[in-house]
């Protein structure tokens, strides 16, 4: 599943830009995709409270006039496709900063065919960037739904269940067929095998309880330890 968040004070301009994204990423994708669209800033900001995967962000500048939200979601997501939407009259001085970063910028005024080819451009770059750096930095995950690329960072554990594997983060889990043992070989280090059913991401380790048999990981997740994976975890753990 991909995301793009949209914010555009503009109702009508905002929809146009995401029907346009619409388009595009149906003409050039085979992916899932979400598309959030905010028209005020609070709103916006309640939603990226949740933490959501973010691949795509179209922002309007009118929309956070001292960049600070803007500026806080390129550092939370370096490696997001970024399109700033300003005012041919301001000054880019105002949003052409080192800590944004915008992969493209879409000027007022513009009509649609600007707009579709802009788009075109941003969702396609975008996906190139994905390929790139998704044997490094994503889990791919392939099944009747479609493709969904997930940033190792925000796995928590991947679970074996119902002749399944469903991998964990914050706010979703996805099922697909893998065995766990096949699944192992191909994920980062950072990912160890603590159970028959579970590999779990040691960098969301919150403590172990030895006496207990149990991995408490952020967020309040509980998973089961196997005494005959304790020794492999604690030789991780002190590296």
């Amino acid at each position: 599943m991909l995301n793009l968040l949209l914010v555009d004070t503009i109702k009508e301009e905002g929809d146009r830009i995401e029907k346009t994204a619409h388009d595009a990423a149906a003409k050039l994708t085979e992916e899932n995709w979400n598309f959030n669209y905010f028209s005020k800033l609070p709103e916006c900001e309640n939603y990226l409270k949740s933490k959501p995967e973010l691949q795509f962000c179209c922002f309007d500048t009118d929309a956070d006039p001292k960049l600070d939200v803007t500026v806080g979601i390129r550092k939370e997501y370096e490696q997001m496709m970024l399109m700033l939407i300003a005012d041919s009259m301001v000054s880019p001085c105002k949003y052409l900063k080192p800590g944004i970063r915008p992969d493209l910028l879409l000027l007022r005024p513009f009509k649609d065919p600007e707009l579709k080819d802009s788009m075109e451009e941003f969702i396609s770059s975008g996906m190139e960037r994905l390929r790139e750096n998704s044997r490094e930095k994503t889990f791919l995950i392939e099944n009747k739904e479609g493709q969904t690329h997930l940033d190792f960072h925000n796995i928590y554990y991947f679970e074996a269940r119902e002749k399944k594997v469903y991998v964990r983060t914050l706010q979703e889990e996805y099922g697909f067929y893998k065995g766990l043992e096949e699944l192992q070989n191909e994920l980062p280090e950072q990912f160890v095998r603590c159970h028959r059913s579970y590999i779990i991401n040691t960098a969301k380790i919150k403590r172990i309880i030895a006496a207990e048999n149990l991995i408490e990981l952020t967020q309040d997740f509980m998973i089961p330890l196997s005494r005959s994976y304790k020794a492999a975890l604690k030789n991780r753990m002190r590296k």
